[in-house]
């Protein structure tokens, strides 16, 4: 008999739990390789928490989704979902699957090859995710405009992460938001649309955006009044304008990036504005490749 074998049932439940957190889909492998541990996985829920969901096999497998979540049975479960397929297999059997174990959702990342899939998938998905605390969608030119607007209760929700998206954004999927990343695709992303986005998430401890912005805003459209907003990280052709529409005297870290190297007095007029009238003392500022030098104003 081989030590793997003399091993308790609970541990070898322990091992194959562990070995899913780093490796989703893991006790698939397992339960094929012999009696004992297919036995052990499909009696072990946790051994299923952590799903990815490859879109390519569901022409071969089309209730793979459904097939890997059952046996997760009441856990709470991470879900990826990566690949590419026919439409057809996104309207049915996926998104049905998917939605009948939503409300068992922690996380989901959807990250699908084509731009086609993802907005089927995040317009089409609904149903109530009380337990999503992440939700990540990463494209090369996708609308944000019904992303997961079906999705409701969502007063777990603390981090969200779009790539690639086109704002507006359904305001429901940020009220209570801690996290926010923005990274934004060409065309460039509105000034307006931006600053609604923020004033839809009072709560926002963190924002990172990347991409590039332009000017829109009329006087109409006031601040974003972010008071908890402690980390601003800002990669952008013009770094500082975003800076105007955004007000957060709690802010202790201001990231700026840019690829312009020039001196940019306007820039530079902005910045220091915002630090005098927007934020409070800074523990840490850095400013890189924008052209502007603030080490005479501490």
């Amino acid at each position: 008999m081989s030590a793997a074998e003399q091993l308790p049932v609970e541990v070898l439940g322990l091992i194959f739990t562990t070995f899913n957190d780093h490796h989703p889909n893991a006790s698939v492998v397992i339960t094929a390789v012999c009696q004992t541990w297919r036995r052990v996985a499909l009696a072990t829920p946790t051994a299923w928490q952590n799903v990815c969901i490859d879109l390519n096999r569901l022409a071969i497998f089309p209730r793979m989704a459904d097939f890997l979540l059952k046996r997760s049975r009441g856990c709470l479960v991470n879900v990826e979902i990566v690949g590419e397929c026919h439409l057809s297999l996104i309207q049915d059997p996926l998104i049905p699957d998917l939605q009948v174990h939503l409300d068992r959702f922690r996380t989901l990342c959807v990250e699908p090859t084509r731009d086609g899939i993802l907005n089927g998938i995040a317009g089409g998905l609904a149903g109530q995710a009380p337990n999503l605390k992440y939700l990540k969608a990463a494209g090369q030119f996708w609308h944000a405009y019904r992303a997961f607007a079906q999705v409701t209760n969502l007063s777990q929700l603390k981090q969200v992460a779009f790539t690639g998206c086109i704002l507006p954004f359904p305001s429901t999927l940020f009220h209570g938001l801690i996290h926010l990343t923005l990274i934004s695709p060409v065309p460039p992303t509105s000034v307006m649309m931006t600053t609604r986005a923020l004033q839809a998430c009072p709560d926002l401890e963190s924002f990172t955006f990347e991409g590039v912005a332009h000017w829109d805003v009329s006087p109409s459209v006031s601040s974003a009044m972010l008071f908890k907003l402690r980390n601003l990280n800002l990669t952008l052709d013009d770094a500082t304008i975003l800076l105007p529409q955004i007000h957060a005297p709690s802010l202790q870290e201001l990231t700026l990036h840019s690829s312009m190297s020039k001196r940019d007095d306007r820039m530079t007029l902005t910045l220091y504005s915002f630090l005098v009238h927007s934020c409070g003392p800074l523990t840490r500022l850095h400013v890189d490749n924008v052209g502007i030098s603030p080490d005479g104003w501490r």
